[in-house]
């Protein structure tokens, strides 16, 4: 199992924060930003967007997302539009070994009332090459 480090980057004033993120060979790739309009489907505006994006660089390898916030919501998807596996519990998506959910090729998981994360973790396996973009929402 490889694990993904986040880190805050606390110079960034407001309320989306921007995350780095600690890549196999031990270097930091800073995340970009998203341009343009940001579509929430809520009537009350998050305190935090929070972004991650997680590089698949080996197929049928488990890669961990540890929150830090406690999310409200998450919107998970294949930026290449591929299908991938998710899980909340390790050692499920790799293999596969059920229960998993599989996100169909140009789909996306979106979940919105929940209360998830604070070291809770998201687990995802998908295709080489890949970058999986997480966005999660805290109010």
């Amino acid at each position: 199992m490889s694990d993904i480090v986040v880190r805050n980057d606390q110079s960034l004033p407001g309320s989306m924060r921007f995350r780095y993120v600690e890549q196999v060979d031990g270097s930091y790739a800073p995340l970009r930003a998203v341009s343009g309009d940001i579509n929430i489907a809520s009537t009350q505006l998050p305190n935090n967007v929070y972004t991650y994006n997680i590089n698949i660089i080996f197929a049928d390898l488990e890669y961990r997302l540890q929150l830090q916030e406690v999310a409200q919501r998450i919107h998970i998807r294949s930026r290449n539009g591929n299908a991938f596996r998710l899980a909340f519990e390790s050692g499920y998506v790799a293999a596969p070994n059920a229960p998993y959910l599989t996100i169909p090729a140009n789909g996306a998981y979106d979940v919105d009332g929940i209360n998830y994360g604070d070291g809770n973790a998201i687990y995802i396996a998908g295709e080489a090459g890949d970058v999986i973009e997480v966005e999660t929402w805290a109010r």
